[in-house]
């Protein structure tokens, strides 16, 4: 019961401020640039936003450290109704932005390095799928379907960040850089647990900080970026779900009684 409530006050308490921060980036996306398309200095959106996103991650820092270690995925992610729908969706969302994306290409003209990453994409919608399903038969999945979600991401900002740090509008590809890093530390950590390697509190952090930027982040983009933050985000609130439910004693403590 008191797990539960823990889950409750912790989750509810981001996406509320997750909210809040969407709530100011459109606001700020409607107002908050001028003509040529630059950040407005001093616009009010645009301060409130920032200060909310500094929020966002020392309330992330908070909320994890009232978690007990666990390092293994068994006993951690159990099978839950509500995080497999997450996730499933979540690979679904990954799997039709590759589609949608890939589709436009063929009638714009096909970039190499852009199609790389809609394939990477499309086959990270795959492993969220498969990693969601096999906790839900298994109770837990496999290192290599975490994976690829991961190198997906660190991909996306090896070959984009120039491009988007060259861009004078600033507050835009920050909000996508600070959505990568998230996910992408994310994904890892939720992956070591494969091994019992797993850190819940930094996991837990990662997947709390990841579902405020990868949602904020999701305003103003096009259709097929959306669908891709829409995607992350809903692998990292369905894995932070999971985190902040009740455990089963983890795999060395039973090999501890048992000794």
């Amino acid at each position: 019961m008191k797990q539960n409530t823990l889950r409750l006050l912790s989750v509810g308490s981001i996406l509320a401020v997750t909210a809040a921060g969407c709530i100011l980036r459109y606001r700020q996306i409607g107002s908050g640039f001028d003509s040529a398309g630059l950040p407005i200095k001093g616009d009010l959106n645009l301060i409130l936003l920032s200060a909310v996103s500094i929020f966002a991650a020392v309330l992330s820092l908070v909320l994890c450290r009232t978690l007990t270690p666990h390092l293994h995925e068994k006993g951690l992610f159990r099978p839950q109704i509500v995080p497999l729908f997450l996730e499933l969706a979540s690979g679904l969302l990954l799997m039709a932005g590759a589609v949608w994306s890939l589709s436009e290409m063929f009638s714009t003209g096909i970039q190499r390095n852009q199609a790389l990453l809609e394939l990477l994409q499309l086959l990270a919608g795959i492993s969220v799928l498969s990693a969601a399903w096999l906790r839900w038969k298994k109770g837990a999945s496999l290192l290599l379907l975490h994976a690829v979600p991961c190198l997906w991401q660190v991909l996306i900002l090896l070959l984009n960040f120039r491009n988007w740090s060259m861009d004078p509008t600033i507050a835009d590809y920050c909000f996508r850089l600070f959505a990568l890093i998230c996910g992408m530390c994310g994904c890892y950590h939720i992956g070591t647990f494969c091994f019992g390697g797993g850190r819940r509190r930094m996991t837990a952090f990662w997947c709390l900080s990841g579902v405020f930027f990868t949602l904020v982040g999701a305003i103003g983009e096009s259709r097929s970026w959306k669908m891709m933050e829409l995607g992350v985000f809903l692998w990292l609130l369905g894995n932070a779900i999971q985190i902040y439910g009740e455990t089963k004693p983890d795999v060395q403590d039973e090999d501890a009684d048992q000794a």
